[in-house]
Parts: C-alpha cells; sequence; structure tokens
C-alpha cells in the first residue's frame, strides 16, 4: 500500500513540473511574438518617418540658401552675348557676386571668356542705381582693343549687372577717376552706360 502511495506521488510531481515548463515556454514565446511585433512596428515607422522628414527639411534648407544671377558671355563668333545662370549665396552682395562669376568666365562649351586674364573683379559702389566699378591700373593695359572685344567687354559687364544686382547704369573708373582710356570707342570719363538688350542671343 506504501509503495502505490509513493508511486501516485512521483507520478502527480512529474506531471506538475511538465504541465509548469509548457506553461513556461508558452509564455515566452508569446512574449518573443509580441517583441518581435513591435519591433518591427517601430522600425517601419521610422523608415518611414525618415522618407518623409529627411530630403524635405534639406531641400528646404537649400532653397534659403541659394540664389540665381545670370551673367552674360560671347557666343562662339563673338557676335551676341549668351545668359548663362550661376548659383550664389542669398547672402552674398549680389553685384559683387554676379561680377565675380563673370570674372570666373564660362562654363557652356558654346561660350567665349570676356574679361583679360589677370584683370580683378574691380571695386563696386552703387549710387542712385548706378554701378560704380573702381578698377585697378591694370586695365590700361588689359583693356580690350577692337570695337569688338570692347562692345563685348563692356556690356557683358552692364548687362549682368542690371540683370542681376537692381542697377540701371554702369560706369567705369580707374583708382577712383574716370576711366581715360586711348584708343577706346567710347568716352569712358563721362559715359554711362546701360543694359543693351539687341546684343542678347537666345
Amino acid at each position: 500500500m506504501k509503495k502505490k502511495r509513493s508511486v501516485f506521488f512521483i507520478v502527480l510531481i512529474f506531471i506538475t513540473s511538465l504541465s509548469a515548463i509548457i506553461f513556461a515556454q508558452g509564455c515566452e514565446q508569446r512574449k518573443a511574438r509580441k517583441l518581435s511585433q513591435e519591433s518591427q512596428t517601430f522600425t517601419k515607422a521610422a523608415k518611414t518617418s525618415q522618407k518623409e522628414t529627411t530630403p524635405i527639411g534639406k531641400k528646404d534648407e537649400d532653397e534659403k540658401e541659394l540664389k540665381t544671377v545670370i551673367v552674360y558671355f560671347p557666343d562662339a563668333m563673338a557676335q551676341e552675348l549668351l545668359p548663362e545662370k550661376r548659383q550664389i549665396s542669398s547672402t552674398d552682395n549680389l553685384a559683387e557676386a554676379a561680377l565675380r562669376e563673370l570674372f570666373s568666365g564660362p562654363k557652356g562649351k558654346d561660350k567665349l571668356p570676356v574679361i583679360p586674364s589677370g584683370l580683378k573683379v574691380p571695386e563696386i559702389t552703387i549710387k542712385n542705381e548706378t554701378a560704380e566699378l573702381n578698377f585697378s591700373q591694370e586695365l590700361f593695359n588689359l583693356y580690350p582693343r577692337g570695337s569688338t572685344g570692347e562692345n563685348m567687354f563692356i556690356y557683358a559687364i552692364t548687362n549682368t549687372l542690371t540683370d542681376s544686382a537692381g542697377v540701371r547704369k554702369v560706369k567705369f573708373l580707374i583708382d577712383g577717376k574716370p576711366a581715360d582710356i586711348t584708343g577706346s570707342n567710347y568716352d569712358l570719363k563721362t559715359q554711362v552706360f546701360e543694359r543693351n538688350a539687341e546684343i542678347i542671343g537666345k
């Protein structure tokens, strides 16, 4: 009798332990599945948020920082001026930034440089919608000779400034005084230049 009771208790303890183990495993599996589902949901939401916010924010920031100016260069035959768009910082002085772009030369292969090599960007003063360009004395030696080169030089500068810098006229100075260049087809000492739309090509 005592032997039967011992066997009964042993079987009961075994069944109880086995049930506890099975129950614990079931809980762990449900917990793991829940954690996996939560992880997948978070990852998907994070990727969606990144796609929606990152590019838009960067685009808006870039648009605020840049401004478009138009500079002019002679065509391959030096018969007309062709426009070329450039991007500059919106915090730059427009007149100075536009001239720097002009002095750096064209990017398109269908255009020619118009600024003589070695000529530096002049100081710019704007008074009553007139831009006064104060060159150094190097302009005496580097100034383009001949009517074609001179026209391209003067109106590439003038059209660039009147288009991008909000000025109406341009005057050329050397060391703070009206430019007086021997051989010029223009009286640079007294003449101011306005936008020449007829010289602009398409």
